[in-house]
């Protein structure tokens, strides 16, 4: 009788709790969905009602707001330019919502949230991705449906612009290659010569831009395309480069005639391979060795130092800055002293470490502590270069910021208590530190940097305090004088500034002839400032040309305004000046409004460029354009 009892009881306990198993089992995706275990839904119950729920919900959580603007790569063939829009979006995460979506429009078709919502999130992402083909396709089920026809006709249009059919001229036609093997579905666009500026996001998908896309054997075609002369530009995902760089082609320009079918080529090579320093290696000593592969063909290479700037709210990479070295190594190393680094400028750059607070402080670090510093981030590139100084390989890749790594930092055990303030963007403690060191002039540099520059986004610097620092350096470099000769302009003592203009132009220094030829400008002296501005023009030819441009315009003088950009020795500095001339002499350059803003630029009165701009705009938008230019690089 007791065992019977406690058979029956312990069977009673058993069916229990496998009924308790049971309902445990049939409320767990309920409760991990709730929990946010999204994968674990997807993946371990299959079978569940939670999981169109849970596929809907781990694609909006990893990627939450969706927007129009694509995530593509764009490159010029001259080498020169690219341009990449990052919404925050992780190629990772962008593939992972991707994978939800897709499923989600796979296992439940019949679902009323497939035509309400995933189909556009698709749509997005694929765009976003670059893939053209799958964004077609979902598109052309969109414009089926009432809520999204409006807006999938339009994305539609931009997309098909794209797959364009052969028209009656054949005007440019090449192929795409990476490392030698074609490539298809790489989207092409042809940009004028005298285009001034740049591109942007969506790029491709602009009225007014000419765009086709390889076939499956790589090739492209670009059918009825005016006469004239093209950059020719891709557009391809981020992913989809790595570890490649883009040879600039050895015609920046494919010239297109009516009668004629241009050949023009897109290669794209692996990078270059780095020896070291790599993978977040801490540097020791007081010198700093790169090294590298070697490239057949390379006469000489030059390397490239990128500083590396955090969040100061999550630690993220949220910015760099890029400075080229100037000398030229014939071997595959390069050797530099870090001290002799840590005084060359890099120029005043206000931090996104500091978002949108006005009032915080944003100078950043490297603008006070030089290309290389003890306790900073850094990585570096190498390019190479051939006989005629083409460049024909380089390591620098095309990466986002989410995938930058440090290749290297610096020891910061010699680190001063001012620069380590300095880092920390504490500015106020810097500055009482640096004081405590004076007279090191280290410490002085760095604190008339700090007053030149301002802290805030808000504080744009003040000469009267940095001026007493630049006086008290014993052995003033060729930029301390000339940082303290513009704090003398600035401060009403313009003797004292040519004194040390003069002197350092004597010396052969660029930065001094430039600067005395403005003064030579705005004081009237015509023939000198041309003069001086010509002698520069071989070693800096950006703003020099510019500068000769407006005087030669002001003059009337088209014949030797164009001339001035036939004799830029640098190509990107004679392509920005010759696409600049092709549009003043698609023009009335005597237009009187254009005349009085030429002459507002040469005089520095603002008031007058801004009237003339206003006045242009509606009259002669490219008149205004030019005007602009011309104010920017002159100012």
């Amino acid at each position: 009788m007791v065992i019977r009892l406690k058979v029956k009881t312990l069977a009673i306990l058993i069916v229990l709790l496998v009924m308790a198993s049971v309902i445990a089992v049939v409320n767990l995706p309920s409760n991990l969905l709730r929990s946010g275990a999204y994968d674990a839904v997807i993946r371990y119950f299959p079978w569940s009602s939670e999981v169109p729920d849970a596929l809907i919900l781990a694609g909006q959580n990893a990627v939450p707001n969706i927007d129009e603007s694509d995530e593509l790569l764009y490159m010029m063939s001259d080498g020169d330019r690219a341009s990449f829009s990052n919404s925050g979006i992780t190629v990772e995460n962008q593939e992972k919502a991707i994978q939800y979506y897709e499923q989600f429009l796979r296992d439940y078709p019949d679902d009323p949230r497939v035509n309400d919502f995933v189909l556009w999130q698709l749509t997005l992402l694929h765009r976003k991705k670059g893939d053209i083909t799958r964004t077609e396709e979902l598109l052309n089920q969109l414009v089926k449906l009432p809520a999204k026809s409006a807006e999938a006709q339009r994305l539609l249009y931009e997309v098909k612009r794209i797959q364009s059919e052969p028209g009656e001229h054949l005007a440019v036609k090449g192929s795409v290659r990476f490392n030698g093997e074609p490539r298809s579905g790489v989207v092409l666009f042809l940009k004028s010569r005298s285009t001034i500026g740049g591109f942007s996001s969506n790029e491709i998908y602009q009225s007014d831009s000419i765009t086709v896309m390889t076939d499956k054997d790589g090739n492209y075609s670009f059918y009825d395309v005016p006469p004239g002369e093209y950059l020719v530009g891709v557009a391809v995902p981020y992913p989809s480069v790595e570890g490649y760089f883009l040879l600039p082609h050895k015609e920046k320009f494919v010239v297109v005639e009516s009668s004629k079918t241009k050949d023009y080529d897109v290669d794209f090579i692996p990078l270059m391979e780095l020896v070291s320093p790599m993978d977040n290696e801490m540097i020791q000593g007081s010198t700093i060795q790169f090294e590298w592969k070697p490239v057949k063909g390379a006469q000489y290479y030059q390397v490239s130092l990128t500083s590396l700037e955090r969040s100061r709210e999550d630690g993220r990479i949220v910015g760099s800055l890029t400075r080229p070295l100037t000398e030229k190594w014939m071997g595959t190393s390069a050797s530099y002293n870090i001290e002799a680094l840590q005084t060359q400028y890099t120029g005043s750059s206000k931090s996104h470490a500091a978002g949108d607070d006005k009032n915080k402080a944003a100078l950043d670090p490297n603008s006070i502590l030089g290309l290389l510093y003890p306790g900073g981030e850094f990585s570096w590139s190498v390019d190479a270069y051939g006989t005629k100084g083409e460049k024909i390989g380089s390591s620098s890749g095309y990466y986002r910021l989410d995938s930058a790594i440090p290749f290297f930092t610096i020891n910061a055990a010699g680190e001063s208590e001012g620069d380590r303030y300095a880092r920390q963007y504490d500015y106020e403690k810097a500055i009482q530190a640096y004081e405590q060191e004076i007279p090191d002039p280290k410490a002085v540099r760095k604190l008339a940097l700090i007053y030149d520059y301002g802290i805030t986004w808000e504080d744009h610097g003040n000469p009267h305090k940095a001026l007493p620092y630049w006086e008290m350096l014993q052995n003033p470099t060729a930029m301390d004088q000339l940082m303290m000769a513009d704090d003398y302009q600035k401060t009403g003592e313009p003797e004292k500034a040519i004194a040390i203009y003069e002197k350092l132009a004597e010396q052969g220094e660029s930065r001094a002839e430039e600067k005395l030829g403005d003064d030579y400008r705005t004081r009237g002296m015509r023939n000198e400032a041309m003069q001086m501005y010509k002698r520069m023009l071989q070693h800096a030819p950006e703003p020099t040309g510019e500068k000769l441009v407006l005087m030669h315009l002001l003059d009337g003088d088209i014949d030797e305004a164009r001339k001035v950009a036939e004799e830029a020795p640098i190509d990107y500095a004679k392509e920005n000046l010759h696409a600049l001339m092709m549009k003043v002499e698609e023009k009335d350059v005597s237009n009187t409004q254009f005349m009085q803003g030429l002459e507002g630029i040469e005089l520095g009165k603002s008031s007058q460029v801004d009237q003339a701009v206003a006045a242009l705009k509606q009259d002669d938008p490219n008149l205004a354009t030019i005007l602009k230019v011309l104010r920017y690089y002159v100012k």
